[in-house]
């Protein structure tokens, strides 16, 4: 999206959502629970929302969970879906169905507008940290562009703490971090960077997610620092496509289990290809190259070297040198201040000066991608 009014492009939808009397959550799991830990003090949080018929007659959190069909919305009061990016837009479709249209909000927009101006604070919905670009696979449509990467980098333990100090120095909230590769396992400065986010950071994180490809057994040291830390690990799954690991990942699985550690296995039927070696598109307008990254909607940035990129991808395909980011393509988290955070609140919803990245023009998108391959093929 491109600036129209930098700074105040979110001054309506502000102004209404600090008049709430209550919200529901949609969705009563980790994201919920997160949510509701963090904000129960802020705002009062009716109840929560969910299809699952066991947890409607347990409850979650202390709080009801009612059936979609089992509420009585009021008109100062909204449904904030509280889920997994992949599942928002099937929800989001499920709650248009029933009539909610213009009071149904996913957390990512939700919450850093309503800290904003309810309170003055900076909170951010999730930001993608990578400690190393390394990995142990060599799939060839990998997401991060692995295969073109020369020169890996791993980056030194002080540098990845210096980047969080500055972050944290700067907002107030962060609902998810999420460490993410390469594969981080092959970080061998890994146990410090965790210990050091949950000792320094612990009151102003929601929630520690990593993800990794099932295909290393971390120590025990490490397996209980993940249980303490409360991390939620993310298990790809790729025994289908690579046999030779099946083994391994069901070690991987026992020992989660026996040091009860949070996580989930992601299974994927099929991958897409961002393909940028052969996607051309530069005979799109800026016009087109706005609603052509709109329709993108990729929900990760990364941080970075003390910069939050626009765009993952762009920033992935600038480490492996297949692209080089421009300037106005980023935001310098050193000179956030309150007075420009909402800029930053708006950035990360994807609003920038040009509404675009120049590496649209070489890549296949995301959410708008057709280009399906083999999950985990290696080269």
């Amino acid at each position: 999206m491109k600036w129209t009014n930098k700074g105040h492009e979110f001054d309506d939808l502000g102004k209404r959502l600090i008049t709430l009397k209550s919200i529901y959550l949609f969705g009563a799991g980790v994201h919920g629970k997160t949510i509701y830990e963090k904000y129960r003090n802020k705002i009062d949080i009716k109840g929560f929302i969910d299809n699952d018929a066991i947890k409607q007659d347990n409850g979650f959190c202390g709080l009801p969970v009612f059936s979609p069909n089992g509420i009585n919305l009021l008109e100062n009061e909204v449904i904030v879906i509280s889920a997994q990016p992949s599942s928002i837009n099937n929800i989001t479709g499920q709650l248009n169905s029933l009539g909610y249209t213009d009071n149904v909000f996913p957390i990512q927009l939700f919450f850093p507008i309503f800290d904003s101006y309810k309170y003055g604070e900076v909170c951010l919905s999730s930001i993608s940290f990578l400690p190393t670009t390394v990995c142990n696979l060599n799939c060839k449509h990998c997401l991060n562009f692995t295969p073109y990467i020369k020169n890996h980098q791993i980056r030194p333990i002080e540098q990845l703490k210096q980047d969080l100090d500055l972050l944290f120095s700067k907002i107030d909230t962060l609902l998810l971090l999420h460490i993410s590769g390469g594969e981080p396992l092959t970080y061998s400065h890994l146990y410090e960077l965790v210990d050091h986010i949950v000792r320094s950071y612990k009151e102003k994180l929601g929630r520690l997610e990593m993800t990794t490809n099932g295909t290393i057994i971390p120590s025990d040291i490490m397996l209980k620092l993940f249980k303490d830390a409360n991390l939620f690990l993310t298990v790809d799954d790729y025994r289908d496509a690579l046999p030779q690991y099946r083994d391994k990942q069901m070690e991987l699985i026992n020992k989660l289990n026996s040091h009860s550690v949070n996580y989930q296995i992601l299974k994927a039927d099929s991958w897409i290809d961002l393909a940028p070696p052969d996607m051309d598109i530069t005979g799109l307008s800026a016009e087109q190259l706005v609603e052509y990254f709109n329709a993108c909607a990729v929900p990760w940035q990364e941080y970075r070297n003390g910069k939050l990129w626009l765009c993952n991808y762009a920033a992935y395909a600038d480490i492996a040198g297949k692209y080089a980011t421009l300037q106005n393509e980023y935001f310098d988290i050193a000179k956030l201040n309150k007075k420009n955070h909402r800029e930053l609140i708006e950035f990360r919803r994807g609003y920038s000066d040009k509404g675009y990245t120049e590496f649209c023009r070489q890549c296949a998108g995301y959410s708008n991608n057709t280009r399906i391959v083999p999950v985990a093929k290696q080269l």
